[in-house]
């Protein structure tokens, strides 16, 4: 029972950032829509498809520290304004993939 509340605890913090955080199509489409940003990925399902995979990877790997910076980074591209993420204010050389 305690080893069950634990676990529950120590989902719900990553459930509560997913809860709140943009969704890896609208992530792409403000990157692709920034023609400051260089992205070698230039259809939106592509690069929604990469991030999905990235977040199933982290889930699989049960890292919340990657999987805590991968929402990071989705709300600070949705956050920013297309000037400010070419000057890498999101980048995060640890989860940057695509």
């Amino acid at each position: 029972m305690l080893l069950s509340r634990l676990r529950f605890l120590a989902v719900l913090p990553a459930f509560l950032l997913s809860a709140c955080e943009p969704t890896c199509e609208a992530t792409c489409d403000k990157l692709l829509s920034c023609d400051e940003v260089a992205t070698p990925l230039v259809a939106l399902q592509d690069c929604a498809d990469a991030c999905l995979t990235q977040e199933q990877l982290y889930e699989q790997w049960e890292d919340g520290q990657k999987q805590t910076a991968l929402s990071e980074y989705k709300t600070c591209v949705d956050e920013s304004e297309c000037s400010d993420i070419a000057e890498a204010v999101c980048y995060d050389e640890e989860i940057y993939a695509w």
